[in-house]
């Protein structure tokens, strides 16, 4: 004899959810033990703080590197910064790189250069490897100040550890930007058009805070995130929109929030489920299933295709001007 399936009786289902409300809670809760137990890493200091803190691991000894500009054709950065604080910016003219780095005594930083073929290589982080623990809270006051040339195409591999990272990537022709933020609190911004198209914009960051502005200025074709635990901010806000191009945004348990440019034809599709919730703009349309966008996008070879998958959390997404 078949047997038969039976729908769950209602309080089975309201077990289920009991259990799924409990997972949540202890995953929060372990979060939120993760995040206080590092959060010595992202608080703002006063300059006494800072000072406290290089007190107890020594003074700081400040280096600088550059590689001059000698006609390249294009710039390989692979920079490794773990803790500090993180800044980037435009070098002076005549420079394919420049970094001002500050770091407590004890520790040295490494710096490689090397060019074959027209083709610029630096490697910038660390000599050695792993740090005593009892050295990690004075590295707060490492610093590590990048300047990268606003003529010569960039490739960069950046990872941040748990660092502090401001990063103003404007005007510089990125071609390709591969970040891991890892812990890092950071904050990356575009407030021009980039100078050349970039191939991909890959960013992995894991429980931290972390916002970048200014997308639509990137020119990028490909775009993928990959976000743990968080809060996290996306902003797409720019004129310079590559056609046709594309992003996929991949986030775990985390507040998201993804601001659109009002006028640019988009497509976007965010499922949503009984522990994702997913706010789209109201003058969306509903392209199908779990799928809004602006009106004919979804025929528009321009338009912009944005896809996002969450697991428990908030998702907004805003148009703004």
């Amino acid at each position: 004899m078949r047997s038969r399936e039976f729908p769950a009786r209602p309080h089975h289902r309201r077990a289920l959810f009991l259990v799924a409300g409990a997972f949540v809670l202890l995953v929060l809760g372990g979060m939120t033990y993760a995040c206080y137990s590092l959060s010595f890493l992202w608080t703002d200091e006063t300059d006494e703080d800072v000072a406290h803190a290089i007190g107890e691991g020594g003074q700081t000894v400040r280096s600088f590197f550059e590689m001059d500009d000698e006609g390249e054709e294009a710039l390989e950065a692979d920079l490794e910064l773990a803790l500090g604080r993180v800044t980037a910016a435009r070098a002076e003219a005549g420079a394919l790189f420049q970094a001002e780095v500050d770091i407590i005594e004890g520790l040295r930083p490494r710096f490689e250069q090397s060019t074959r073929g027209g083709q610029a290589h630096i490697e910038l982080g660390l000599e050695g490897g792993d740090m005593p623990l009892g050295r990690v809270r004075s590295s707060r006051s490492n610093a590590w100040r990048l300047y990268f040339s606003d003529q010569t195409p960039l490739n960069l591999t950046l990872s941040l550890g748990a660092a502090e990272a401001d990063l103003d990537f404007s005007g510089i022709p990125l071609e390709r930007l591969d970040l891991d933020c890892g812990m890092a609190k950071a904050a990356i911004r575009f407030t021009e058009a980039n100078p050349v198209v970039m191939e991909r914009l890959d960013i992995e960051a894991g429980l931290t805070e972390f916002a970048v502005r200014g997308l639509g200025f990137a020119r990028f074709e490909r775009f993928e995130f990959d976000g743990g635990a968080g809060d996290f901010t996306l902003d797409f806000t720019g004129d310079a929109f590559q056609p046709g191009a594309s992003a996929e945004v991949d986030v775990g348990m985390a507040s998201l929030t993804v601001l659109l440019p009002t006028g640019q034809p988009i497509v976007l599709d965010a499922p949503s489920s009984f522990m994702t919730k997913v706010e789209v703009p109201s003058a969306f349309v509903r392209l199908g299933d779990d799928r809004w966008g602006t009106t004919g996008a979804d025929t528009d070879r321009s338009a912009f295709r944005l896809d996002i998958d969450a697991g428990p959390g908030n998702v907004q997404v805003r148009l703004v001007e």
